[in-house]
């Protein structure tokens, strides 16, 4: 058999720390952090009342927040550091161990992601994925990588995680890339090929975006059989406050700070913040039940969106979906996810709080002018 020149198409030494950029995401959530901080400054510079956030929670809440995200960037940066730091010792002392031979059961990665690309060489099975952060060789052959069936191959790995570490193609003739370049915000656009490879991210990932905006459409309609689902926050006598003039069936009402309708079927008037008050309480409304002729109002109640559980549910598993495929393998993706949903409950608890707080401040609102008789 004539001998292999063998062509080097990926070297971890040459590659580099090419993971660093996933460590950035948690910078994100220290800017917002910073943001919610000094946001009750900017809220009473400007004037706004209606968003007025003055509390000791909006003190708390963003050094949680913000260090919430510095403590992602250093674990993060640590563990993938960690990893490529053992990797480089392994090429530098030669101690990684050497696969050689033709590559068998070659199994090629969907473009959309859905399965790692894998083969075996010598009996050793290779797995890896493009959607895998990894400083480790990652490229298949759906997105321009070199590998392909029954080539014949020389692969340096890790024998703890299997990873390519360096890969010789014997007679190798294809593109060999730079896997060394890391580009957060490219220049330029990719070519028309790489376009046309260019993955989709699976449906239910965006699912909790759909679902937010499509309850936030609902409740700014004032549709009521979906308002009829809510949650009741709180429930209290109206003291029988009486309304100057007949309501009409369905009709949308503006006021200062709300809006209402009037439902004949319920005998209830539905009321949402109006303008700007939305983007403080998007997810509220309240239910003025009245008597059958629709002019005493009898009692209130204050409903929270029955949809809001699924979003955050649909978004815990849109972020599980996200991490287990691009973070490291040994990443502790369901303890950083459980840590996040604790603090996630804590948050929303005190935002339930407020919400029912502030919405009980345009209830009395309406109730007085309800009772005025140029209300309408």
């Amino acid at each position: 058999m004539p001998p292999h020149h063998f062509v080097r198409v990926f070297d971890l030494a040459e590659s580099g720390f090419r993971t660093w950029p996933i460590a950035l995401f948690g910078l994100i959530f220290v800017a917002i952090g910073t943001v919610l901080f000094f946001l009750p400054r900017i809220v009473r510079a400007l004037g706004f009342s209606f968003l007025d956030t003055r509390s000791t929670w909006t003190k708390i809440f963003p050094l949680i927040f913000g260090g919430f995200g510095l403590l992602w960037t250093l674990a993060s940066f640590s563990a993938m550091y960690t990893s490529y730091s053992s990797h480089s010792q392994l090429l530098a002392n030669n101690a990684c161990k050497i696969a050689e031979g033709e590559i068998t059961d070659f199994r090629p990665m969907p473009v959309t992601g859905h399965a790692d690309e894998s083969f075996s060489v010598s009996g050793v099975r290779f797995r890896y994925s493009d959607y895998e952060i990894t400083d480790a060789f990652n490229n298949s052959q759906s997105h321009g990588g070199p590998i392909a069936p029954n080539e014949y191959v020389r692969i340096c790995y890790d024998p703890r995680d299997l990873a390519i570490l360096r890969l010789d193609i014997a007679d190798y003739r294809g593109p060999k890339k730079r896997y060394g370049n890391v580009e957060l915000f490219p220049t330029e656009p990719p070519p028309p090929k790489e376009i046309s490879r260019t993955p989709e991210m699976p449906w239910d990932v965006e699912l909790f975006v759909w679902v937010f905006f499509l309850s936030f459409a609902g409740t700014i309609a004032l549709y009521r059989p979906y308002l009829k689902t809510f949650f009741v926050l709180s429930r209290s006598p109206a003291n029988d406050v009486a309304v100057n003039r007949g309501l009409q069936d369905a009709v949308t009402v503006k006021l200062t700070n709300t809006v209402f309708r009037w439902s004949q079927n319920d005998q209830a008037i539905w009321l949402r913040p109006r303008g700007l008050n939305v983007l403080q309480i998007p997810v509220a409304v309240a239910k003025l039940s009245t008597d059958a002729s629709g002019r005493v109002i009898t009692s209130q109640e204050i409903r929270f969106s029955s949809a809001m559980p699924f979003v955050v549910a649909a978004f815990f598993w849109a972020l599980y979906r996200m991490f287990s495929v691009t973070m490291p393998p040994h990443f502790p993706v369901l303890v950083f996810l459980g840590l996040f949903a604790v603090l996630t409950l804590i948050v929303n608890f005190r935002a339930i709080r407020r919400v029912r707080s502030r919405m009980q401040i345009f209830v009395e609102d309406a109730l007085s002018e309800l009772t005025k008789p140029d209300v309408m």
